[in-house]
């Protein structure tokens, strides 16, 4: 009894929490508090009544006088102002007492007021009270009170106490009433265990509560960890990228530099040394472009502008670009565009010359096929009759509710599995949400097609397939590892590219015979005024581009300044594409790079402007590039007569004076700052436009970049400025454009970029000047 049965009571009568009981008392106030206010007034309205509609019998009985005028007023009369001042939860054994006493008060003095005037015997003489209400004051007052506050072990030991009173005084003398006391006795027995079970029930709740809110805490707060680490490691990350590139920066102009003044000696010029080092400050450039594109897309920054473009179209001209790689190691690219794509245009309402036209991310695209051709082409030994094959795969029209043309919202509504095919033929299933597009309402008809990659290399593993360990970021497989080369990010971009797009990735793989990678996507069909549009814009912008290369020879008498998107970013979308066509040979091309094509005259293509769909005539044999690129000598950009006159601002005196000296061999003149307030001052000191080209640093002393455009926009200059950065996280750069920067670009600046950014600043001159005199023509 002791040690068994004794918990069992106690726990019955007062259950604790071991920890969150008095949380839980104090909640359990708060929320009856109103309640046992009100049934408080009931006890002082009960008392009132009796006190009134019994005065009849009381006022005859001494007995009663003192018991229900005296005692059940001193009682009652309290209790409300008990509640109001928290006696409950501030005095907790002697408000149950009291309050005990206050309910079961009528109720004991009814019992001893039906003894002493002997109700039971032969002649009553009661003063015609008939105690009709004393079982409602034993019973449902009790229970009543019991469920708002009073408490069980309190009201257990006024029912035993009333049981005792009911055998000593009634029992005896009218035994008939034993009826009552069972039912009296089975009726508190219920209401004890009813009462018992509620109580559990909302302690339950209360733990269910408390853990839930523990649970949302610890989210929050792993939440609030998460996204600060996540932080803690972009900043880190571009501290990382800022210190690299830096050097890099310099290391690479340094180079470029010499490699153009003929520095070197004619036995080293052209040999395998100087030849790896140039590769070497690409790849590393191509490294971290990498590395920071998956970072963004891996943290949802999926950055994209759907355009319209001819599918197959633009298809031929990356595999133009994959055919310059297989023939330089001896393989046979076979090409298998299926004919029901372009067809598809008729039934889509017209064929064009091109054929089909989709809405989507050109770039992206280039960057799938990119990454998986030169993996087939780098897997494939050479020789031997051996292909890589990529093709194309017609799988229907849909319709769905969409605008072409508009980015589209991207939700996540399910889960889907990417089949990977062991070489032993079963499939195992790799994680990858299913994305959905919201569009505006408007139906619009959809292409859905596969694109395939299949090479002749040694295959994969099977251990590389499973778990999703081939598309995992800087995991490579193990003739991956063999081979010495790569970051380990193609495989892992491409699977957050397609993802992203909404489409599916899937490969199948047996060793000895080779590996297939298939992507399916879905791309809304441009309309014809899409097209169009799209047309007069790639017009006019190759027109403006031809028409100022011609007037810069006329004036000038230089060379073409044939150049591309080396590290170029024009608006914040895209300011981070890795490596945007880099100045490197194909053979070695970043795989996640869109080689854009020189317009004609050799003038640049524009940032923002469509690419050129030029694609290799079918049947033109391609001849491998040379294995050490013969350097291109520093031909002036800048009229000598009219030259550029550039600020080159930089904390580090080495960027200063390499990139100086590059600018003035381009034919620019060059002043420097070494600060955001000295180039201010500079700036501000002269007239309106003194300087065309400003290229700006970011994190400097006394004043960063941003502080010091922000001041010149604030004293409406505006200059052409540039901010030469090695910020390299997308919301640095917003940050640097919404400052007032005109273009940001990311270091290592390399010699193309100086070149666009001469072209840029003569045409911004030219408008300049235009503008004042609008006779000038064009």
């Amino acid at each position: 009894m002791r040690y068994r049965g004794w918990p069992i009571v106690v726990d019955f009568f007062e259950p604790r929490l071991p920890d969150q009981e008095a949380e839980f008392q104090t909640q359990s106030w708060h929320s009856n508090k109103i309640l046992a206010f009100a049934g408080s007034l009931y006890l002082v309205l009960n008392w009132v009544l009796y006190l009134i509609l019994n005065n009849d019998s009381t006022h005859q009985s001494t007995y009663a006088k003192a018991v229900f005028w005296g005692g059940l007023s001193l009682v009652t009369a309290p209790t409300p102002i008990m509640i109001a001042f928290d006696w409950p939860r501030r005095h907790p054994v002697a408000f149950q007492i009291w309050f005990c006493v206050a309910v079961w008060y009528c109720a004991y003095t009814e019992v001893i007021q039906m003894h002493l005037c002997g109700f039971f015997l032969t002649t009553k003489h009661c003063f015609k009270k008939d105690f009709l209400f004393m079982n409602y004051y034993a019973t449902a007052m009790p229970a009543l009170m019991m469920f708002i506050v009073s408490k069980r072990l309190y009201n257990f030991i006024a029912q035993l106490g009333f049981f005792i009173l009911l055998m000593t005084l009634i029992i005896p003398v009218q035994g008939i009433y034993a009826r009552n006391v069972v039912s009296f006795v089975i009726f508190s027995f219920f209401i004890q265990w009813l009462h018992y079970s509620i109580e559990n029930s909302r302690r339950k709740m209360f733990l269910l509560a408390t853990q839930l809110k523990q649970a949302f805490k610890a989210k929050h707060k792993a939440r609030l960890a998460e996204s600060k680490a996540s932080f803690t490691k972009r900043r880190f990350a571009n501290y990382i990228f800022h210190e690299v590139r830096v050097p890099l920066n310099n290391a690479a102009l340094a180079f470029q530099l010499l490699q153009s003044g003929n520095a070197f000696k004619d036995e080293y010029a052209k040999s395998t040394e100087i030849y790896a080092l140039e590769q070497g400050l690409k790849m590393m450039k191509t490294v971290l472009n990498d590395v920071l594109d998956f970072e963004k897309m891996d943290s949802g920054h999926f950055e994209t502008i759907p355009k319209p473009f001819p599918l197959h179209h633009s298809i031929r001209a990356i595999l133009d670009q994959v055919e310059v790689q297989t023939t330089a190691r001896d393989l046979k690219l076979d090409r298998a565009l299926d004919i029901r794509i372009d067809d598809a245009a008729s039934s889509a309402g017209g064929a064009e010359p091109e054929g089909l036209w989709v809405v989507g991310s050109e770039l992206r695209l280039h960057q799938v096929l990119i990454n998986l051709a030169t993996n087939a082409v780098k897997y494939t030994p050479e020789g031997g009759g051996r292909s890589v094959r990529i093709s194309t795969e017609f799988l229907g029209l849909t319709t769905r509710e969409e605008l072409p043309g508009n980015p589209p919202d991207i939700e996540q509504d399910g889960e889907e599995k990417t089949r990977v095919e062991l070489e032993n033929g079963q499939e195992e299933g790799i994680a990858l949400p299913v994305l959905s597009r919201n569009g505006s309402g408007v139906q619009t008809q959809c292409l859905t097609f596969r694109l395939e990659v299949q090479d002749n290399g040694p295959g994969i593993k099977p251990s590389d397939l499973v778990e999703d360990r081939l598309f995992q970021p800087f995991v490579q497989t193990t003739v991956g590892q063999s081979s010495g080369s790569g970051t380990g990010l193609g495989l892992a971009i491409v699977k957050q590219i397609v993802r992203l797009s909404g489409g599916r990735l899937g490969v199948r793989s047996k060793r000895g015979e080779g590996s297939k990678f298939w992507i399916e996507l879905s791309y809304p069909i441009a309309s014809h005024a899409e097209i169009q549009a799209a047309r007069e814009v790639n017009t006019l912008t190759s027109s403006s581009s031809r028409t100022r290369v011609d007037r810069k020879k006329s004036t000038n008498n230089s060379s073409n300044t044939s150049s591309n998107n080396s590290g170029y970013s024009h608006g914040p979308r895209h300011s981070s594409m890795p490596g945007m066509g880099q100045d490197v040979e194909p053979s070695v091309a970043n795989p996640l790079v869109k080689q854009s094509p020189p317009l004609e005259n050799g003038a640049p293509q524009m940032p923002g402007s469509p690419p050129q769909y030029q694609s290799k005539p079918e049947g033109v044999a391609f001849s491998p590039p040379p294995l050490v690129p013969s350097p291109t000598p520093l031909t002036p950009l800048s009229s000598p007569s009219d030259p550029l006159l550039v600020l080159v601002v930089d904390d580090d005196a080495v960027t200063r004076v390499l990139s100086s000296k590059l600018l003035t061999k381009l034919g620019c003149v060059t002043h420097t700052a070494k600060d955001g307030r000295e180039c201010v001052d500079m700036v501000l000191a002269g007239e309106p436009y003194t300087y065309d080209l400003i290229c700006l640093d970011n994190f400097m002393p006394v004043m960063t970049g941003e502080e010091a455009v922000k001041e010149l926009r604030a004293n409406e200059r505006d200059e052409f400025v540039v901010g030469c950065t090695g910020n390299a996280l997308t919301e640095d750069q917003d940050s640097y454009r919404e400052a007032g920067a005109d273009e940001v670009m990311v270091k290592p600046v390399m010699i193309q970029d100086f070149k666009r950014l001469i072209a840029l600043a003569q045409q911004r001159r030219f408008e300049r000047r235009r503008d004042r005199a609008p006779g000038l023509g064009t």
